[in-house]
This record gives C-alpha cells, structure tokens and sequence, in this order.
C-alpha cells in the first residue's frame, strides 16, 4: 500500500476516533465549573497523546525505511565488488 494511502487511511481512522469521542461526549450534559475544565484538559490530553503515538509511530517507520535502505545500498555495493573482482 503507498504512503499515501497509508496517511489517508491513519487520518480517517483519526477523524472517526474523535468524531466517536465528540458523540459520545455531546450526549452527555456539559459541565460548569471545574469539573468542565478538568473534563476539557482531560479529552485535550486524550487528543495529544494519540497524536504524540502517532508521530512516534510515524517517525520508527521512518527511521526503519532509512536504515533497510542504506543495508541494501551497503549490500549492493558489496556484491558489486565481489563481481566485479572476479
């Protein structure tokens, strides 16, 4: 499956996650006072951390690509030398 793809299918998936959480908090009377704000920082922490999950996900993809593709042009160039000295 291309990046691309991938990127759109996360952020899809994202969207109805929060879209899910937005219904099921809209069905439930708000909240005045501190109760509210504490019911507001902790659905705001909820959100940075699925999306600090997200980006720490994203970044091991990133540098695990990285590393197979220097070990292929490292094994390529090795082979290359192997071939070319016989």
């Amino acid at each position: 499956m291309p990046t691309k793809e991938k990127k759109q299918g996360r952020r899809a998936r994202l969207l109805r996650k929060f879209r899910r959480h937005k219904a099921e908090n809209a069905s439930s009377k708000p909240q005045h006072g501190l109760v509210g704000l504490l019911e507001t920082m902790r659905v705001q922490m909820e959100v940075i951390e699925t999306l600090d999950t997200h980006n720490m996900f994203s970044e091991l993809t990133a540098s695990l690509v990285m590393q197979i593709d220097v070990f292929n042009i490292c094994l390529a160039a090795l082979l290359f030398d192997i071939i070319v000295s016989l």
